[in-house]
C-alpha cells in the first residue's frame, strides 16, 4: 500500500473550537475535507493505467502479478498526536484491488534490495525502472507518485481553503 499525506498544524484545537460553536460544523469541515481528497485521489487513480505494464501481467499470469489497476482510499485524521500538533490531516492510500496484487508488485519492486533474488526477479525490476523509472517518495514509489506530485499543490490549496474557510466561521462566531 502506497501512503500520500497532507499534514497541517492547529486542526485538533479548530476543530475543538467548531465543537463548542456547533458540533455540525465539525462534521461539515471533515466532509468538504474529504470531499476534496476524494477528488484528487480519484484524478490519480484514473491516471494509472488499466492495461497491465508489461505484457507478462495480463490474464494467465500467476496471481502475483496479477494486474488489475489500483484503487484509491481517502482517510482524514483531525485529532493529531498528544506529543506535537503536527496532525496528517489527509491521507490518500494507493493499493491494488483485492486478488490482483500486480500494482504493488509493479510500484514497489526493487524497493528491498534494488535487485531481485531470482534471474526473473532481477529482469522484472529492470523492466519496470525502464518502463516508470527508478523509486521515488516515501517509502520507494514508482506509479503512483508523480502523479501524487502533480495533485500534491492543488490538494494543498483545497485544504488551506477549507481551514481558512472554517476559521473565518469561528473568528465570527467569537466576535459576536
Amino acid at each position: 500500500m502506497i501512503d500520500f499525506d497532507v499534514r497541517a498544524e492547529g486542526v485538533r484545537d479548530m476543530v475543538a473550537q467548531l465543537k463548542a460553536i456547533d458540533p455540525k460544523l465539525a462534521s461539515q469541515f471533515r466532509r468538504e475535507l474529504k470531499g476534496t481528497a476524494q477528488d484528487m485521489a480519484s484524478v490519480i487513480k484514473s491516471r494509472i493505467q488499466v492495461t497491465p505494464p508489461l505484457s507478462g501481467m495480463g490474464g494467465y499470469t500467476p496471481r502475483a502479478l496479477l494486474w488489475q489497476g489500483a484503487v484509491t482510499k481517502v482517510s482524514i485524521s483531525l485529532a493529531g498526536s498528544r506529543r506535537r500538533d503536527v496532525t496528517p490531516l489527509l491521507s490518500i492510500k494507493v493499493d491494488s484491488p483485492k486478488g490482483a496484487p500486480g500494482y504493488m508488485a509493479a510500484e514497489s519492486a526493487g524497493r528491498r534490495g534494488g535487485e531481485g533474488n531470482t534471474p526473473q526477479g532481477t529482469h522484472f525490476i529492470a523492466a519496470m525502472t525502464d518502463k516508470f523509472g527508478p523509486l521515488k517518495g516515501k517509502g520507494g514509489n514508482r506509479i503512483a507518485w508523480k502523479y501524487f506530485n502533480a495533485q500534491y499543490p492543488l490538494l494543498r490549496r483545497a485544504a488551506l481553503a477549507i481551514i481558512d474557510k472554517f476559521e473565518r466561521k469561528i473568528t465570527n462566531e467569537m466576535s459576536r
